[in-house]
């Protein structure tokens, strides 16, 4: 039987990818979600798309995490149509990683969903006793509607589970909060989240030493730019971006205006269908 927050454990991403390659559904599932996080050391929606795939016919979850990845890429209104399906069927299942992935398909608005916060917030809370991504996106609503309490409980209970983009919510409310304590405990989940292997909390944490938010006098611009040219090698757009906008101005690395617009180009580059 699969556990959901089985996507967050891994013993690796190699041995995933020989359990994945030997017909281990669980194995495949976290190699898919490895390539959409960056955790397989690149992110790569074709490849966790294929993964996804072949999964799909042996289990409920990949086929919600299938769906939810062609709303996301696809622009085309029959095969969102049809990844919609799939997430609605897993939905009525009862199958947490359906009922979130659907909510947050109707949080984020994606066609051919039209943008419903309450049933979002209704599919996340049906969801959450057994899913830490769940957790962090019914968290993250809650912060935002000032329940704060309910929202950090939510958001811890993720980020135990390895869920990083839990650690990057608690990260920004640490930094929020401007004092060097709060600072240093941000760096601390966020560097938890990066040595977990995602691309979003390393990003971020160069971004910390890149501007010495909160501490000016903390602000260690070339370990700032290493760090997020760590994640911009693996795909994460906005760490393309910013590595790009450092070698236009020079910041933690000698200015190289040719580099610059290599990874300009590259953070804007059409996702792959």
């Amino acid at each position: 039987m699969i556990k959901p927050d089985d996507l967050f454990v891994s013993n690796g991403f190699s041995d995933d990818l020989a359990k994945a390659t030997r017909g281990d559904t669980v194995a495949r599932l976290r190699v898919g979600y490895a390539y959409c996080t960056g955790r397989a050391g690149a992110i790569n929606f074709v490849r966790a798309r294929h993964h996804f795939r072949v999964a799909a016919t042996q289990s409920t979850e990949a086929s919600a995490l299938l769906g939810f990845l062609d709303l996301k890429l696809h622009r085309n209104a029959p095969l969102n149509t049809a990844a919609l399906k799939r997430l609605q069927q897993a939905a009525n299942a009862n199958d947490p990683v359906g009922r979130t992935l659907l909510g947050r398909a109707y949080e984020q608005g994606l066609r051919p969903c039209k943008q419903n916060l309450q049933t979002a917030q209704a599919l996340y809370e049906a969801a959450a006793p057994h899913f830490a991504l769940a957790k962090t996106y019914l968290g993250a609503m809650l912060l935002k509607t000032g329940k704060a309490k309910q929202g950090i409980r939510l958001l811890k209970q993720a980020a135990t589970a390895g869920e990083g983009s839990s650690m990057l919510h608690l990260a920004d409310l640490y930094v929020r909060q401007r004092k060097t304590t709060h600072i240093e405990k941000a760096k601390s989940l966020l560097r938890a989240g990066a040595e977990l292997g995602h691309c979003a909390p390393l990003y971020r944490l160069g971004v910390l030493y890149r501007d010495g938010t909160g501490v000016p006098a903390s602000a260690i611009p070339t370990l700032g730019f290493a760090l997020m040219h760590r994640a911009a090698k693996a795909g994460h757009r906005p760490a393309q971006a910013a590595v790009g906008v450092a070698y236009k101005n020079g910041t933690g690395v000698k200015q190289n205006l040719k580099l610059a617009g290599f990874w300009t180009q590259k953070a804007a580059q059409v996702l792959p269908h």
